[in-house]
This record gives C-alpha cells, sequence and structure tokens, in this order.
C-alpha cells in the first residue's frame, strides 16, 4: 500500500533551506532566530496537515513542547500560528485533545491556587484560555473534551471573586459558553433566513430534558453526548410548503400517539431514562456572576446566556422565577445590578408575563423590599452624618419595578389596596430623609407620589379605603412629629373639600349693547378673544381698556365710572380678575362656553336695575337673625 506523502510549497521549501543553513553567525543573532522559529511553525504546519506524520508528532511530545515554550512567545501572528498548529494537532484525537486539556487544567488550577500571594499568576493566563477559545471554535469529533475543560474551568473559577480571576478566566469561560449557547446566525445564502434551531440534526423535547451535567463531567458514558441525542428523535425533512393531506395527518397523529406510549411503557420497566426537571437556581454561580463588581463585562455575558435560555417559551417561566428571586440582592449590589434589572425588564415587557408574577406574588414581595430598603435609610439618617451619592439606586430600581406593574390596568385593579398603604408610607418615610438625601431618594420620592395619585384616584369605596388608610398611617407616628402627618392630613383634606382646578385658557366675546348702537363707535372684530392675549386680563379694567383703545373711545379710557361690562347679565366691579369670573360667574350656567361681556355707558338709558358683583368671595357669611 502507498503512503500519501506530504506536499510542500514554495515557502514551506524555503524554511527546509534555512533549517539546512550552517551558518554558526546565525545562533546569535535574535531576527534570524526569530525567523527560523517562524520557519519551524510553517513546516509544523504542513506536516500536521497529514494524519500520518500528525500522530507521529504528537507521540514524540510536540504538543507540551509548543505548550511549554511556544505559546506565550515570539509576536502577536506568531503566537496566532503556535495555537492554530496546536488546534491542527488535537483536530480528530481524543488523547491528543485530553492531552492538551490537562496541561490548560493544569496550569489554571496552578494559578488559582497561589493567586492570593501572587496576582500575577492569574493576568498571565490569557494565552492558554485564548487557546482553549480557539480549540473549542474549531469542529471536530473531540468538540465534547474541550467544552468539558472550559466548563471545569468556569466551575473552578467562579467561587473566586477577585477582579483579576474574574477578568482573565471566568469572563473568558462565559464568552465562550455564550457563543456556544447563542451561536451566530448562519452567513450563506441558503441558510440565511432560517433560524438556528432549524438547522440541528436532533429534535429536541420542550419539556424534557435527559443531559446530566454532574456526570458529564465526570465523564460518565450515560451522560454523553451520544447518549442523550439517543434520546430524542430524528428531524424529519420538511416538505416543499404542500399541506400534508388528510391521511397522513392521520398516520401522523397514531405514530406520534403509539410511540409515546411505547416510551411511557418503556419508563414504566426501567428501560428508558425519564426526563429530568428542569431545576434552576439550585447553583449559586450565576447570582455570583449576575453581580459581580469586578467587571460589566462579565456581567454582561451573563446576562445574555440567561436571555438565551429565555428565548425557549416552556422554560422563560422558569427564568422569571428565578430572576425574581434574585431581587434582594439590589440592596447589596447597588449599581452592579444595572444590567441585571435591564435583563428583567426587558423579559417582562409583555403584560401577560407581568399578570403572570403578579398572581406569583410579586408585587407584595417588591413593596416588602422597599420597606427594608427606607428602614435602612432611616437607619443611617440616625447614625451617620455621611452620605454617599449613589444612596437610592435600589430603591430607585424597586419603585421603577413597581410602577411598570402597576401600569397595567388589570394589576392596578387587584392589588392598589394592598399596595397603596405600602407606597404612603413609603413617601411619608422618604419626605423625612435629610441627610442621606440624593437626587436618586428626590427622583424616588416623586415616582411613589405619582403612583399614591394614580392609585388613590377612584370609585367612592375606594376613596373610603385610602381615607381609612391614612388614618391608620397616622396612627402610627408619635405625637411630637408634627411634619410627616401633615401630608396625610392635606390629602384627606383635599379628598374632603377638592380644591377647583385651575382654568388655563378660555374665550370671551366682547359685545356693544344692542340699545346703545347709536350712541357707541366702532366694533370689536377679533371675537371670540382667547384669555392669553394682551389685553384681556387679567383683570375686568384691562379688558374695558382694550375696548377704548380698538373703538376709539378715548374719552372713556381714563374714566372707569364711564364704562359698564356685564357677564351673565350682572355688573361687573372693574377690579375682579377675568379668571375668577368666568370660572365664578360665567361658568355656573354655561360651561364651556366663550364668556359673552357686554359693555356699555353708565346712566346713558337711565339708573341701572342689574345686580353689581363687587367681590367674589367662594362662602358668603349668612345674614344674622337680630331676633
Amino acid at each position: 500500500r502507498t503512503s500519501v506523502q506530504p506536499t510542500f510549497t514554495a515557502s514551506q521549501y524555503r524554511a527546509l533551506s534555512v533549517l539546512g543553513c550552517g551558518h554558526t553567525s546565525s545562533t546569535k543573532c535574535y531576527g534570524c532566530a526569530s525567523a527560523v522559529t517562524e520557519h519551524c511553525i510553517t513546516l509544523l504546519r504542513a506536516l500536521a496537515t497529514n494524519p500520518a506524520l500528525r500522530h507521529i508528532l504528537v507521540s514524540q511530545g510536540l504538543i507540551r513542547e509548543l505548550f511549554d515554550y511556544n505559546l506565550r512567545r515570539g509576536s502577536a501572528a506568531m503566537r496566532e500560528e503556535v495555537r492554530q498548529l496546536m488546534c491542527l494537532l488535537t483536530r480528530d484525537n481524543p488523547e491528543a485533545t485530553q492531552q492538551m486539556n490537562d496541561l490548560i487544567i493544569g496550569k489554571v488550577s496552578t494559578a488559582l491556587k497561589g493567586h492570593w500571594a501572587n496576582p500575577d499568576l492569574a493576568s498571565s493566563l490569557q494565552y492558554e484560555m485564548l487557546l482553549l477559545t480557539d480549540s473549542i471554535s474549531k469542529e471536530d469529533s473531540c468538540w465534547e473534551l474541550r467544552l468539558r475543560c472550559a466548563l471545569s474551568l468556569f466551575l473552578m473559577a467562579v467561587n473566586i471573586k477577585t477582579p483579576v480571576v474574574v477578568e482573565n478566566i471566568t469572563l473568558m469561560c462565559l464568552r465562550i459558553l455564550q457563543k456556544l449557547i447563542k451561536p451566530p446566525a448562519p452567513t450563506s445564502k441558503k441558510n440565511k433566513d432560517v433560524p438556528v434551531e432549524a438547522l440541528t440534526t436532533v429534535k429536541p423535547y420542550c419539556n424534557e430534558i435527559h443531559a446530566q451535567a454532574q456526570l458529564w463531567l465526570k465523564r460518565d458514558p450515560k451522560a454523553s453526548y451520544e447518549a442523550w441525542k439517543k434520546c430524542l428523535p430524528i428531524r424529519g425533512v420538511d416538505s416543499d410548503g404542500k399541506s400534508p393531506s388528510k391521511s397522513e395527518l392521520r398516520h401522523l397523529y397514531l405514530t406520534e400517539k403509539y410511540v409515546w406510549r411505547w416510551k411511557q411503557f418503556l419508563s414504566r420497566r426501567g428501560k428508558r431514562t425519564p426526563p429530568l426537571d428542569l431545576k434552576l437556581g439550585h447553583n449559586n454561580w450565576l447570582r455570583q456572576v449576575l453581580f459581580t463588581p469586578a467587571t460589566q463585562a462579565a456581567r454582561q455575558a451573563a446576562c445574555t446566556i440567561v436571555e438565551a435560555l429565555a428565548t425557549i417559551p416552556s422554560r422563560k417561566q422558569q427564568v422569571l422565577d428565578l430572576l425574581t428571586s434574585y431581587l434582594d440582592e439590589l440592596s447589596i449590589a447597588g449599581e452592579c445590578a444595572a444590567e441585571y434589572l435591564a435583563l428583567y425588564q426587558k423579559l417582562i415587557t409583555s403584560a401577560h408575563w407581568k399578570v403572570y408574577l403578579a398572581a406569583r406574588g410579586v408585587l407584595p414581595y417588591v413593596g416588602n423590599l422597599i420597606t427594608k430598603e427606607i428602614a435602612r435609610l432611616l437607619a443611617l439618617e440616625e447614625a451617620t452624618l455621611s452620605t454617599d451619592l449613589q444612596q437610592g439606586y435600589a430603591l430607585k430600581s424597586l419603585t421603577g419595578l413597581l410602577s411598570s406593574f402597576v401600569e397595567v390596568e388589570s394589576i392596578k385593579r387587584h392589588f392598589k389596596s394592598r399596595l397603596v398603604g405600602t407606597v404612603l408610607n413609603g413617601y411619608l418615610c422618604l419626605r423625612k430623609l435629610v441627610v442621606q438625601r440624593t437626587k436618586l431618594i428626590d427622583e424616588t420620592q416623586d415616582m411613589l407620589l405619582e403612583m399614591l395619585e394614580d392609585m388613590t384616584t377612584g370609585t367612592e369605596s375606594e376613596t373610603k379605603a385610602f381615607m381609612a388608610v391614612c388614618i391608620e398611617t397616622a396612627k402610627r407616628y408619635n405625637l411630637d412629629d408634627y411634619r410627616t402627618p401633615v401630608f396625610i392630613f392635606e390629602r384627606l383634606c383635599s379628598i374632603i373639600y377638592p380644591e377647583e382646578n385651575e382654568v388655563t385658557e378660555f374665550f370671551v366675546t366682547l359685545e356693544k349693547d344692542p340699545q346703545q348702537e347709536d350712541f357707541l363707535q366702532g366694533r370689536m372684530p377679533g371675537n371670540p378673544y382667547s384669555s392669553n392675549e394682551p389685553g384681556i386680563g387679567p383683570l375686568m379694567r384691562d379688558i374695558k381698556n382694550k375696548i377704548c383703545q380698538d373703538c376709539d373711545l378715548v374719552a372713556l379710557l381714563e374714566d372707569d365710572s364711564g364704562m359698564e361690562l356685564l357677564v351673565n347679565n350682572k355688573i361687573i366691579s372693574l377690579d375682579l380678575p377675568v379668571a375668577e369670573v368666568y370660572k365664578k360667574v360665567w361658568c355656573t350656567t354655561n360651561e364651556g362656553e366663550p364668556m359673552r361681556i357686554v359693555y356699555r355707558m353708565r346712566g346713558l338709558l337711565g339708573d341701572a336695575t342689574e345686580e353689581f358683583i363687587e367681590s367674589l368671595d367662594s362662602t358668603t357669611d349668612e345674614e344674622e337673625d337680630e331676633e
């Protein structure tokens, strides 16, 4: 049998010629030595393309030589060539792949054990982690060994919270897992618009899980990829867009029915491994990474992984339950929880997920966390004289989250009676803060007040319930506290005797008395006039002066007793505000219509018989009975 001989390119032959050079002077030249090394790597890559020679190179210990001496030396391009050579040597070779994995794990383990004494050990692992990243990106039969190595390193490093370990080991492993969990979209024209799930060779069940991570890490054959693959059906070939016939649908239905019965029978007989329940949260590594203060990149990578897991509808519910259990970390994490909050808000954008979480009791839970955070701020107010500008970040985040739930009308209708006490008490407590007051706390206080006003406007029964809450809240404060209950009394007063809303704009029409048509010249052509126009207020005297100017009644301009203004058939004093006249004289019978003002000369047709309004007091004193 003839063996396949390796072929070389022109550049590789030049490498051989350099290796055969007998000039001893080149051994003292760094440039020559570097060039020889580069050409040797090129030659070795050419030899490694042949499977037989590749096996010989591995058996001669080339992987360890490259790992110990060439992986971190030379230029960036040279190190890249070395990594690609090592990936080529381990292609489809389980023994070589395991040897390289053991070298990486050994180096990382040594660095993790001594990172407290020498932090530089962990920071010097970037080349080993790059080698692992490059090897996992290659597609061959040994991918499972490489993935096991990456996951083992991640579980080793995740419990160490120092920034140097998180940035150089944990983050690199997270990025590897992120690319595997959320692969990039296909770029070929054929599969460009096809989702990644449709390109798989197996069809995983949405509600069944057969992979066991702990056993898989221990290299249990029953937990391997091949064993998992046997539990799943092969994806069928899709039709060319043709709808199946009735007989085909019937055949498919019967097939699925009896295959399911067969699987249930095997499960009862112990012939088939039963599916596992998806249980998230029993390990705390996700909590540690989501809120790590070491680096934002690690937090973002963890959020991306969780978001990718939540794309499966059957698992999104459990992901939301898991993330909800992490809300108590906001008080400790502070700004390090920004990525977690953004992810949580993104996942509950749809109203039905907010309704689901509300039914699970998340609103009282968030309200309890808000109460605890406010109590912590009050304790700091009494105990310390210093403040932190970031104080109140967790409180504002929780309040914003609660506000987003209350925006859903059905949630607000069912839960506002239970939340109004928490919101009211939180607002009153924040009003007390002086030393610990920051911009974040001011914004939180405004949000609580806005929610309070939104939740207390409703039916008469809801208003009575809110008044009862106000009374119960006022009883909690000491008699020496004169400041806090003031807001409660103001709210009660506004309910018992509501203030009248200020009118921002209204319209008036200025008309001449028809009986004095022959005596008054000119007309007011701009009817109706806006109350915001110059000359229409603020006093009735200003309207009289505008009439005199526009109609050339100069003689009456300085004479306040020469012209009368009538509204609703009543003579109005020129000292009264126009807005008050509109609200208390005109709107009582003509609300929504432009106010009609009739002007005339006084005494021209005899004494006036209309009522004269000199003041507009909202309350009139009752006449006392002198008897």
